[in-house]
């Protein structure tokens, strides 16, 4: 026979004269069963709780799940509010550190005066109707053994040679060497801090300056494998927002917020349609095979990419994919622009000269690619 609580209850309280071992075997006998006298003992109590409680089992049954259920809400609730104490911890600590790097920066002072695209600033390069100019640069990776200053003014007279009156830029990220490897980490002469501060000054100052020359329309992406701090000895990509271009894209919107001349834009991936065609940044680091990622992030995100760029495998790349039916996705690997040549790109047969991407588009697409060798 099945054990009735309400039974033993009754047997129970009708031989209260019993030690609980009779009173089990009395229970075993009606029931036709051979159980430990902490069985029956066990539900009689829980049934006389019960009923004091003015309530019946299955109601106190309910009464328990429900406090179950509430104390597992509340469980989570806390660990939810944990994480976003620490990442509010987080984010004020990179604010703080951002304003007292920032009140270190000497700023540049410019006449800023807005340059209408109507104005005819040079005479050497014609600009057709519907063209546009496009740069591109990618894992710089400075560690401080070479000169930013150099960099950049190199770069900056290469542009200024183009005569353009307006250029888009893409920063695809790696700009700083990190700690993303010990070895890496020793050979540097900076702190990965410190690197990213020195990049965001330079990088700040030549955007600044050349500015002056021509309108500016900058794609900065924030996520990149070797700019992760790797804290609390985490691995690759396990705490992607843990990143120092983050720091980056703070000083640029802080440095160019008073400047007319510039639009600044920057996630850790960027959809953007600029002149009628859709383009898809990021750094790479993520991508495996280009074909099936690029196909998925189609299909994931329901949108179509004319023009996918990346950066991560420092060497120059471009294909079609026929990534849907009747709809092609151009794809390009930017090369690395770090002026010192590693065993990495030797090892590997891949792009050693460092070299930055400027591109002409039109009304139809891409018209000219040059890979400019940063000598």
């Amino acid at each position: 026979m099945k054990l009735d609580n309400k039974k033993i209850y009754e047997i129970y309280r009708a031989n209260e004269h019993l030690n609980y071992k009779d009173k089990a075997n009395i229970c075993n006998e009606y029931f036709g069963t051979d159980y430990d006298e902490s069985t029956f003992r066990k539900r009689y109590v829980s049934y006389k709780d019960g009923l004091h409680s003015n309530f019946t089992v299955d109601d106190d049954l309910e009464l328990l799940a429900r406090k179950e259920l509430d104390i597992e809400t509340k469980r989570k609730k806390v660990i939810l509010q944990r994480q976003l104490i620490n990442k509010t911890t987080r984010e004020y600590a990179l604010k703080d550190l951002i304003e007292d790097v920032i009140k270190d920066i000497d700023f540049p002072e410019y006449d800023y005066i807005p340059i209408q695209n109507e104005v005819k600033l040079y005479t050497k390069q014609p600009i057709q109707q519907g063209e546009w100019w496009l740069l591109s640069h990618a894992d710089l990776h400075y560690d401080g053994n070479f000169d930013l200053k150099e960099h950049f003014n190199r770069l900056y007279n290469i542009i200024i040679e183009r005569n353009l009156p307006e250029l888009y830029i893409f920063g695809l990220g790696d700009e700083t060497e990190g700690l993303l490897r010990v070895s890496a980490a020793m050979d540097s002469k900076l702190g990965a801090v410190e690197q990213m501060r020195e990049y965001a000054v330079h990088y700040l100052h030549f955007l600044q300056k050349l500015s002056q020359k021509m309108i500016l329309h900058i794609y900065q992406v924030q996520s990149s494998n070797h700019t992760q701090t790797r804290i609390l000895q985490t691995g690759r990509n396990e705490m992607q927002q843990e990143d120092l271009l983050q720091f980056l894209t703070a000083v640029l919107s802080v440095g160019l917020e008073n400047n007319p001349n510039v639009d600044l834009y920057f996630d850790d991936e960027l959809f953007v349609n600029i002149n009628g065609f859709n383009f898809y940044l990021e750094h790479g680091h993520n991508m495996r095979k280009a074909s099936s990622y690029i196909e998925k992030k189609m299909a994931d995100r329901r949108i179509d990419i004319d023009y996918f760029y990346f950066g991560h495998i420092h060497h120059y790349l471009n294909e079609v994919l026929h990534a849907r039916k009747n709809y092609d996705t151009d794809y390009t690997a930017v090369p690395s622009c770090k002026p010192t040549i590693t065993n990495y790109e030797k090892n590997l047969m891949l792009s050693s000269n460092p070299a930055v991407l400027l591109e002409k588009f039109g009304k139809n697409g891409r018209i000219i690619t040059e890979k400019i060798i940063l000598r």
